[in-house]
């Protein structure tokens, strides 16, 4: 085979065009050493450039390079007339990967355990969902390697952590452009929960917790409302606590459950000014009120549709035995007091009452409080030593009270009032309305921590009519007798 230069028999083994240059074989070699660029037109070439390196050039109705392997498969395609590549198998890469125009991939499995940005955002954008999967069952939230937070699988809840001590969870949005913090959880409260606004429930809202219930507004009102309307308010005012019906005339009503039916325990009418209504009995320690309101006071009645079957109100001592009663009729009250003999002992009907009747001094005199009415009665304590039973209390006794407020003319008002309450009772006040609230207390009145006040006496006149009527007797007594004997004189 001819040649020009040194013999390359131990280079390649082929046919040679003598004339072109051009192998017609292939080329069998330890190297091809390529030392030029190679062209646009080439159909296959191998070149070499100080700055390109090695030059792989082809140009193919489908594939302009392609490379495959020892089972005559492709590997790595570059499309004719593009910059592309295709690669069949898996890209095995020691080294980073640097993409400056972005990656477009099916799926992504990463052997390791970072992805890290050397600097910018990280924007992921799909056209469909991001789904988060983590096996360890948490999703860890980090800045600059420190966690602050996490979403947990927590048995199959969704768990939300705030990782840092103390640190709270922020629910943040934009309000008309402006950044509003919508809820805050304090961490560092036991996760209380502050929120920016109101809380709107589109259904029925439950509140169930474990321990107390507490509803605390700096503002000192707790406002009731029904679609926007204002119908009552809890509230302070001073030390005092309030409830108020805020529509006008609308009442105070409370209801509840007897036997299975709703019933109306108690209503304030406003439009009344506030008359108390209740339903039924009424059960004081000592007193009980049953039935309605009469127009002639309080009745206790039979029926329950109201009617006019009205028994005594009953008195008892504190042996529990009934010493009198006031009863309503269809046309008058009478006021009893128990005169049953099995209550009775050492009965006595020879007694002198004329002589102890004598005694008493019947007198006209008006009281301070109403100079301008002048009327009959006895002086308690004259009568007390000859009807001892019809008084109560004694002569020019007093009584000790604490915390009294005193009128301006230094008579007793009320007791047992600290006088921090009765400070804030002469100051007016307003409500969230800004309506004035009345003091309490005149702003004339006085406080003082103690005080001696009159215990004034009584008299029960109708202790008075047995005394009456034996003195009555024993003067008709007196008459028939003097009537008797002066007939006796007429006929002699």
């Amino acid at each position: 085979m001819p040649y020009i230069g040194q013999k390359p028999a131990d280079i390649i083994s082929t046919a040679v065009d003598t004339v072109t240059g051009t192998f017609s074989g292939d080329i069998d070699a330890s190297t091809v050493n390529a030392t030029g660029d190679t062209a646009a037109g080439d159909n296959a070439a191998i070149g070499f450039t100080s700055a390109e390196g090695l030059i792989l050039t082809g140009q193919g109705s489908t594939n302009d390079v392609t490379i495959k392997n020892d089972a005559d498969a492709d590997v790595i395609e570059i499309p004719t007339g593009t910059v592309n590549v295709t690669m069949a198998g898996t890209l095995g890469v020691v080294g980073a990967v640097t993409a400056n125009a972005g990656v477009v991939v099916d799926n992504i499995t990463i052997d390791g355990t970072e992805i890290d940005l050397s600097s910018g955002d990280l924007t992921v954008d799909v056209a469909g969902d991001i789904i988060l999967d983590a096996d360890g069952a948490q999703i860890r939230l980090s800045d600059n390697g420190t966690q602050f937070g996490l979403f947990g699988n927590e048995n199959s809840d969704l768990s939300i952590q705030s990782s840092i001590q103390d640190k709270d969870m922020i629910f943040q949005g934009n309000d008309g452009g402006a950044g509003v913090t919508a809820l805050t959880l304090d961490m560092s409260d036991a996760g209380t929960a502050i929120f920016n606004h109101d809380i709107k429930i589109s259904a029925n809202a439950v509140i169930d917790c474990a321990g107390n219930l507490r509803l605390d507004a700096e503002s000192a009102n707790i406002v009731l409302q029904d679609t926007g309307t204002v119908y009552g308010t809890f509230f302070k005012s001073g030390s005092n606590f309030r409830i108020r019906s805020d529509i006008n005339d609308a009442d105070i009503i409370f209801n509840g459950y007897d036997g299975g039916s709703e019933i109306t325990a108690l209503t304030f009418d406003m439009s009344e000014n506030a008359r108390a209504s209740f339903k039924d009995t009424v059960d004081i320690p000592g007193i009980i009120v049953q039935g309605s309101i009469g127009s002639g006071g309080i009745a206790r009645q039979t029926t329950a549709s109201g009617s006019h079957a009205y028994v005594p109100d009953k008195f008892r001592n504190s042996s529990g035995t009934e010493v009198g009663s006031i009863g309503v009729g269809t046309s008058a009250t009478s006021f009893n007091t128990s005169s049953d003999y099995r209550l009775k002992e050492n009965v006595s009907y020879s007694f002198d009452a004329t002589t102890r009747l004598k005694q008493l001094k019947p007198a006209r005199f008006n009281f301070i409080t109403d100079a301008d009415t002048t009327v009959d009665g006895f002086i308690a304590h004259e009568v007390s030593s000859i009807v001892p039973e019809a008084i109560t209390g004694a002569k020019d006794d007093t009584e000790s009270m604490a915390n009294v407020v005193l009128n301006a003319d230094g008579t007793w008002l009320t007791d047992g009032v600290s006088e921090n309450k009765w400070t804030e009772g002469k100051l007016s006040t307003t409500d969230e309305d800004g309506n004035t609230i009345d003091p309490i207390y005149a702003s004339d009145t006085t406080w003082v921590a103690s005080q001696t006040v009159p215990k004034y006496q009584s008299i029960d006149q109708a202790k008075l009519v047995p005394l009456l009527t034996k003195a009555l007797q024993e003067q008709q007594t007196t008459i028939e007798a003097l009537t008797a004997r002066i007939v006796t004189l007429e006929n002699a």
